[in-house]
């Protein structure tokens, strides 16, 4: 009993080709955005401003680019399946003929 299995390989290839759009547009948030933000807060005093300042110190940039790098591994690694599943039903496609 053997049962046809489809795979659509151009869908999974414009997902990827999506998720890279999204990880190129999230970039620049990753790289230095609480230092940025920080920064961008001198000569402002007040209360909110010191505990904002603190909070945006405490959340220092080491989840953004960790994110990032995952995203991107992850990104690389559907591209990868993406490729072989169309390198495979050529090959299949070719075996019929």
């Amino acid at each position: 009993m053997s049962e046809e299995i489809k795979v659509d390989y151009a869908t999974f290839s414009t997902e990827s080709t999506k998720l890279d759009q999204a990880i190129t547009q999230f970039e620049p948030f990753t790289a230095r955005f609480t230092e940025q933000t920080v920064s961008r807060l001198d000569g402002f005093n007040s209360d909110f401003i010191v505990s904002l300042r603190g909070t945006l110190t405490n959340m220092a940039d080491d989840t953004g680019p960790e994110l990032l790098a995952t995203i991107k591994s992850f990104s690389q690694k559907v591209q990868v399946v993406a490729n072989e599943f169309e390198t495979l039903d050529k090959e299949l496609a070719n075996q019929g003929e």
